[in-house]
């Protein structure tokens, strides 16, 4: 009489394997499971079922029917071994994995590359990533040729890894596979993960916003149920952010965008998205910039400045995702040319006529000193007058050939120096041609208003706030100066002077139509001084 259907083992033996050549590895488990209720200690059985565990994530189990199996093969099946030191590493197990790796080569047979090629599966716990080897795993598992390897499970946990080291185009590859396999939920999932990786935080909860969820193993549930968390921690954050601007605008004095202002500007920039985008302002001192900060910072927050190169490294060594959660980055470094944000941003500056910005360090420093402001000039901090320090800034011109302030070719210079000298046979060109091609917007202090105008408009709000003066509440007065010694500044800064009006010339005829429009219907925007000095120094405190 014939053993029943649901005893035979051989039977259980053949339709796992028909499962796990399929691709359907948990389905597979399940077999093994009730044949081993039947055979406990087969060697094939365990065998094939620590496969099956090892591949949808069940490493403990994996680990158990493997080391069954293990106990009881031949030398010459002494491939089960690695698969054993997988499993064991992948619960933590490290020299209980290597000498069973170790015991595979000492009977001949090489761990590279099918030890390699299950890498990827024992990083479900994440210890081959501690181990340092997880690029190494990504890389050798090209290699797998096997169907068993090729579910959407271990796809899927394919494509979280290779997210984890930056290969989020392999990982849009595998989003591909997935769909062509029919597994479209672990695609938009994985594609979710792309997304959020990348900073790109309202594209990742559109693709998560639905109910219908994967069937997938504990480990990638788990690396989707943290990323699910930071975008909901994220949601609340800027819920309660929108909730303080919306305060701060209804305690602000501003002036309305209007329709008339809003068709001006996308005249003049027509292919300007509406989608927020993280701002970046190229700070050049004594150019307005800190009115700039003080008055934007606040409504476009999380805001955040950055003065030196170690804080740039710093905010370049963090996670995509969390750099963008800054919405407003001010840069007091020359142009950055390589990515600062992993998402579009817009990139804007000013800047001014050169001996404005030297005496306007000068009436930057007078309203700030006895603060105990670093960025304070020394001479003005010990109480030098306007003449006085004019003279003294004359004098290092002739002995150094540099003074304070003026830098705005620095800026725009592919040079870049980290402490800006008199650079030799600067290249104003190209100086011009990078202004042009790298900023969505440089502005002229001396026209502040549209500058402002400007401001609001890339940035999207819907009004313009009037703003505090950062360094005089008067206009400088420069009648009792000597006039040779203006002569003087003129003529060393002869190149920087015309290289500031050919960026006032090409502002004064790309944004006419802005400049006339603010004349005309805006008046002056300056407030009397009121915002609070611990923002400044929240905000770095720089001119």
């Amino acid at each position: 009489m014939d053993i029943p259907y649901y005893q035979n083992v051989d039977a259980f033996l053949e339709r796992a394997q028909g499962q796990l050549s399929s691709g359907k590895a948990r389905e597979a488990s399940q077999t093994v499971s009730l044949a081993l209720a039947i055979e406990p200690t087969d060697l094939e059985l365990n065998w094939l079922g620590g496969i099956a565990d090892l591949m949808i994530g069940l490493e403990r189990s994996a680990a158990q029917r493997l080391a069954i199996a293990f106990l009881q093969c031949s030398e010459e099946n002494i491939k089960v071994a690695l698969y054993l030191a997988a499993a064991l590493f992948a619960c933590g197990n490290r020299e209980q994995a290597l000498t069973t790796e170790e015991l595979a080569i000492k009977h001949g047979l090489e761990p590279s590359p099918l030890y390699h090629e299950i890498c990827v599966f024992f990083l479900a716990a994440g210890n081959l990533e501690a181990a340092g080897h997880l690029c190494q795993a990504l890389d050798s598992s090209r290699l797998v040729k096997d169907t068993w390897w090729r579910d959407a499970s271990s796809l899927f946990k394919t494509g979280l890894l290779q997210i984890r080291v930056n290969q989020s185009e392999a990982a849009q590859n595998i989003c591909e596979s997935l769909r062509d396999v029919g597994a479209t939920d672990f695609a938009r999932v994985l594609e979710a993960a792309i997304f959020f990786a990348a900073g790109n935080i309202e594209e990742a909860e559109k693709l998560l916003g639905g109910d219908q969820m994967p069937d997938i193993d504990t480990w990638s549930a788990g690396e989707v149920g943290k990323m699910t968390m930071a975008l909901n921690i994220g949601k609340l954050e800027r819920e309660a952010h929108e909730r303080e601007v919306e305060e701060r605008i209804a305690e602000l004095e501003t002036v309305p965008v209007s329709e008339e202002l809003e068709t001006i500007w996308r005249t003049i920039h027509p292919t300007q998205s509406a989608q927020k985008k993280p701002i970046v302002f190229h700070h050049i001192i004594y150019t307005g910039g800190a009115t700039v900060v003080s008055t934007y910072g606040p409504l476009l927050a999380p805001a955040k400045v950055i003065a030196d190169q170690e804080e740039l490294d710093k905010f370049l060594a963090l996670r995509p995702d969390e750099r963008t959660k800054t919405k407003f980055l001010c840069l007091h470094m020359p142009r950055h040319l390589g990515a600062l944000f992993s998402v579009p941003s817009i990139k804007f500056t000013f800047v001014r006529h050169p001996l404005r910005q030297i005496f306007g360090s000068y009436f930057w420093s007078r309203r700030w000193k006895g603060r105990g402001i670093p960025w304070v000039n020394k001479d003005v901090e010990a109480g030098c007058t306007l003449r006085e320090f004019v003279e003294l800034a004359a004098m290092r011109l002739e002995q150094h050939g540099v003074t304070q302030g003026c830098n705005s070719y620095w800026f725009f210079s592919s040079q870049n120096p980290i402490v800006p000298p008199r650079i030799s046979n600067p290249d104003y060109e190209e100086a011009f041609r990078i202004a042009d091609r790298e900023f969505d917007f440089v502005g002229i202090t001396e026209k502040f208003t549209p500058g402002m105008a400007a401001v609001s408009l890339l940035s999207g709000l819907s009004f313009i706030p009037k703003w505090e003066r950062q360094c005089t509440s008067t206009p400088p007065d420069y009648s009792d100066l000597d006039p040779k010694i203006m002569c003087r500044f003129e003529t060393a800064f002869e190149k920087e002077i015309e290289f500031y009006e050919r960026l006032k010339n090409r502002f004064e005829t790309k944004y006419a139509d802005l400049i006339a429009y603010t004349d005309a219907h805006i008046p002056s925007l300056e407030i009397a001084p009121k915002i609070p000095e611990e923002f400044l120094e929240g905000l770095g405190g720089r001119p």
